[in-house]
């Protein structure tokens, strides 16, 4: 991991790849800060993920390596890592491609999530849980704060990317179909997420068949079995066609807009879903 330098005032930080200032801080969570900062040579803002040398357990140096395999795939869904490194005895960070607000703070700003902006949802999380899981990798901390929607100025307004990798774990090693289970493993996630049961009288009200299929089809899985993507996909867009939803009607989110961006990520699900385990990176948990 290539080290770097602040400048005057600590707010300038210069790397192999380039110099960055520093602008403010975007939040704050258990493991780390998050800030923006603007690339001196284009003037471009990432965002810029930091972590303490000191940490008990540190994740950003895993989650590089995660990012590094997931932006050799290409996918949508997917932030770009910019640039990483570290400054000795104080921390490391990893820039990445800004994006917008995460469907937890989206969906407490609009107050109730529409039908069609539910299913687009479900496809394109979907989609980035199925491209994750193509470069062998279990993410293990799904909820809605770890996904984001993109930038109002930019095209990627209704997309959705997955964020957060620090817990991921590495599934598919190298010559081996799939990796061999612990005897005993501790928790990972967020408790507050865990649970199927905690979300049973919200699939009660509304699509109820299609997604009492889809939890019953989840619950028969077994270690190993590669989830069946179509499937799930083609269970949502039965219950659109069911409910008579237009999934190319604008996401709450955006009030402007008449219709939706070309849905990339509902060509992208049309086509047939094999998955194709790449192994391209170390895994550290």
């Amino acid at each position: 991991m290539p080290h770097f330098k602040v400048g005057k005032g600590e707010n300038e930080i210069t790397t192999s790849k380039g110099k960055y200032e520093l602008v403010g801080k975007l939040g704050q969570g258990s493991f780390g800060s998050v800030f923006s900062c603007i690339r001196q040579s284009d003037k471009q803002v990432f965002a810029m993920k930091c972590e303490s040398l000191n940490a008990e357990r540190p994740r950003l140096p895993h989650e590089a390596n995660v990012l590094l395999a997931l932006n050799l795939l290409k996918s949508p869904h997917f932030v770009e890592m910019i640039d990483n490194g570290q400054i000795a005895g104080r921390f490391q960070f990893v820039i990445i491609r800004l994006v917008g607000q995460n469907l937890w703070d989206v969906r407490l700003k609009v107050k109730q999530f529409t039908l069609s902006t539910s299913l687009m949802i479900g496809i394109q999380t979907l989609a980035a849980l199925r491209d994750l899981h193509r470069v062998g990798w279990l993410h293990r901390d799904i909820k809605p704060p770890n996904f984001c929607i993109g930038r109002p100025d930019e095209e990627t307004f209704h997309t959705i990317f997955i964020l957060d990798f620090g817990l991921c774990r590495k599934i598919a090693l190298k010559g081996k179909d799939i990796r061999t289970p612990r005897k005993e493993c501790a928790f990972r996630g967020t408790t507050r997420y865990a649970s199927l049961a905690a979300h049973d009288s919200l699939f009660r009200k509304c699509c109820y068949q299609q997604m009492h299929t889809i939890l019953l089809y989840l619950d028969s899985l077994q270690y190993g079995n590669i989830p069946d993507y179509d499937f799930i996909y083609h269970q949502v867009i039965a219950a659109a066609s069911v409910h008579r939803v237009d999934l190319e009607a604008a996401p709450n989110w955006d009030q402007k807009a008449k219709s939706c961006f070309s849905l990339r990520m509902d060509q992208d699900m049309e086509v047939q879903l094999t998955t194709t385990i790449v192994f391209n990176v170390r895994d550290t948990d």
